[in-house]
C-alpha cells in the first residue's frame, strides 16, 4: 500500500471518479453528476432518464459515500477508502457508531492488492440519485389501473396500506427500460416485483442465463461473476482469475 494515513479527495474528484463508475457499468447511459459542498460536509447528486433502475445505480453510487448517518443518535460517523490506479475503489474501513451508542458497526477491510492501494478519504459524505421516467403520469396512471384489475381494493381505493395510486407511482419509478427497440418491461412483470415483492432470478447480461450459480465469485470491484461465462452478471467485465 502507498501510504498509511488517507489522502483527502475532494467532492469534484470523487464525482469524476463515480462517472467513470457509472460509465463503465451502465455504456450509453446519460448521467448527470453534480457535487454539492456545503458546512459540515458534501454530497453528490446523480440524475438520468430512463435506462438502469434506481436499485441499480444506487448499487454502484452507495460504494462511493465517505461517511454514514445513524439516525438513532444522530451522528455521522466516517469511512475510508482504497484507491486503485485504474480508479475502481474498495472500502478499506467503516467508523461505526456502536463506540457512541449507535447501531452502526465497525468494519476494517484489508486490500485486495495492497502494492497498489492507496488509501483515500472520499469527500462526499452522500449520494443521492434521481431518476427521470418518460411518460411518468402515464406510465403511473397506467400501473394504478393494472393495481386495481389485480387486487381486492377497499372503499378508500387501498390495497393494503397503499392506495392503488401509490403502488402506481412505486411501479411507474421501479420499471425496467430494456431498450429503445423493446421499449419497457410488462406491466405483470413490474407489478410481481412491486406490488407482490416476488424475488427476481439473477440474469447474467452476458450469457443471458437466468440460473446463475448463487455460489458467485466476488471480484475486487464487488460485482457477481457468472459461473458460465466468467463474466460480471451487472457490466460485462471479465473477471481476473476466472
Amino acid at each position: 500500500m502507498t501510504n498509511t494515513s488517507p489522502r483527502y479527495l475532494s467532492c469534484a474528484e470523487t464525482a469524476k471518479l463515480l462517472r467513470q463508475a457509472l460509465k463503465a457499468r451502465f455504456p450509453g447511459v446519460k448521467f448527470s453528476v453534480h457535487s454539492d459542498t456545503y458546512s459540515g460536509g458534501a454530497s453528490i447528486r446523480v440524475g438520468w432518464t430512463d435506462g438502469p433502475r434506481n436499485a441499480e445505480v444506487r448499487d454502484v453510487t452507495e460504494r462511493f459515500c465517505g461517511a454514514d448517518f445513524d439516525g438513532m443518535i444522530d451522528l455521522k460517523s466516517y469511512r475510508g477508502h482504497y484507491l486503485y490506479p485504474d480508479g475502481s475503489i474498495q472500502l478499506a474501513r467503516i467508523e461505526g457508531t456502536t463506540n457512541s451508542g449507535g447501531l452502526i458497526e465497525p468494519l476494517k477491510v484489508n486490500a485486495s492488492s495492497r502494492d497498489q492501494a492507496e488509501l483515500v478519504h472520499l469527500g462526499a459524505d452522500f449520494i443521492f440519485t434521481n431518476r427521470a421516467v418518460t411518460d411518468y403520469i402515464a406510465r403511473s396512471t397506467a400501473a394504478a389501473a393494472y393495481v386495481r384489475a389485480h387486487c381486492r381494493m377497499d372503499e378508500y381505493d387501498r390495497s393494503g396500506n397503499y392506495t392503488a395510486s401509490e403502488l402506481g407511482s412505486a411501479m411507474a419509478r421501479d420499471a425496467v427500460y430494456l431498450s429503445a427497440n423493446a421499449g419497457w418491461e410488462p406491466l405483470e412483470r413490474t407489478f410481481r416485483r412491486v406490488v407482490l415483492r416476488e424475488p427476481e432470478p439473477v440474469v447474467c447480461k452476458t450469457c443471458d442465463r437466468a440460473d446463475v450459480d448463487p455460489d458467485v465469485i466476488m471480484t475486487r470491484c464487488e460485482h457477481m461473476t457468472c459461473a458460465t461465462c466468467g463474466r460480471c452478471i451487472g457490466c460485462a467485465q471479465r473477471s481476473k482469475g476466472v
